[in-house]
């Protein structure tokens, strides 16, 4: 698997939501889960209009002091 961390401009995504927690390194364990049972399930697959057919985004998010946050699986679309 390629990946890469890049800056961008905001654009439209559609995906998957989980919310998670830094606490006890909980992300550390739910993210695996949550990728895996995304693909087994093919969500990916499900989601319209792509602009990159074979770009898959895992997106943190909404960060809270508390520790949680929003972690998106998703793809850019048109």
């Amino acid at each position: 698997m390629k990946y890469a961390i890049i800056s961008k401009e905001s654009f439209p995504i559609i995906g998957v939501e989980l919310k998670t927690t830094t606490q006890d390194g909980r992300n550390f364990i739910e993210i695996p889960q949550f990728w895996e049972k995304v693909i087994e399930e093919g969500q990916i697959d499900k989601i319209p209009d792509k602009k990159f057919k074979d770009t898959v985004l895992g997106i943190c998010m909404d960060f809270e002091p508390s520790g949680r946050f929003s972690y998106i699986i998703g793809s850019e679309v048109t």
